[in-house]
């Protein structure tokens, strides 16, 4: 019971989690506008998959080392928003063109390019922390390596079910915009990439000034 519990509270954090403006999902939506439902399919299984690596080390950590984590906290917030800040940049510059026929993309190609925006994300490894911290508190007994698969496999299919549901979204758009509402939409998405980017770096600079 305790496992199905620990599941169930990594998967709807994880799709709550990958509502807000990033740089997995944001790619999904892209990927699925421009080369078509499959290879946003498998950008979405490349970009859930380090869920299950980014949890799995956040119970770890919360059970083992956590007064280990001084650089990642200082640094993580710093380059999260600054990839969020390039990926939006990138966004408002050149837009992705929605296609009527998409190319067809390499599955390999497109899951590894998911894996790499996933891995790209410092912060998942601070959220998760926080998840796994407050799961702790709440449930002290759950620990041990069954937990962690629950917990990291949660993880992932909230995410997963988030993206998967974004490659239909896209779906949805390409019938009923036209090219040049679908350059605004993605700039309108690079805009509010840029603002997260800096708000995340803001978030982090004030502790650090506070300390000075």
């Amino acid at each position: 019971m305790t496992i199905l519990l620990v599941f169930l509270v990594a998967a709807v954090a994880s799709f709550i989690g990958s509502l807000q403006a990033g740089l997995v999902n944001s790619a999904v939506l892209a990927t699925s506008l421009s080369k078509g439902e499959h290879a946003g399919r498998m950008t979405a299984w490349g970009g859930a998959l380090p869920e299950l690596l980014y949890a799995g080390l956040a119970v770890l950590l919360v059970e083992r080392s956590m007064d280990k984590l001084p650089w990642l906290t200082t640094h993580a917030p710093f380059i999260a928003g600054f990839l969020l800040v390039g990926l939006g940049a990138y966004f408002l510059i050149r837009p992705p063109l929605s296609m009527s026929t998409p190319e067809p993309a390499a599955s390999s190609a497109s899951f590894g390019r998911g894996v790499m925006w996933g891995l790209m994300n410092p912060q998942l490894l601070l959220f998760w922390l926080g998840v796994a911290a407050s799961l702790r508190t709440n449930l002290p007994e759950a620990v041990g390596s069954g937990v962690m698969a629950a917990f990291s496999l949660g993880a992932f299919a909230g995410a997963l079910a988030l993206l998967l549901l974004l490659v239909r979204f896209a779906r949805t758009l390409q019938h009923r915009l036209n090219a040049a509402r679908m350059r605004r939409l993605f700039r309108l998405i690079g805009l509010a990439l840029v603002i997260a980017g800096l708000w995340t770096g803001m978030k982090a600079v004030r502790p650090i000034a506070a300390g000075i």
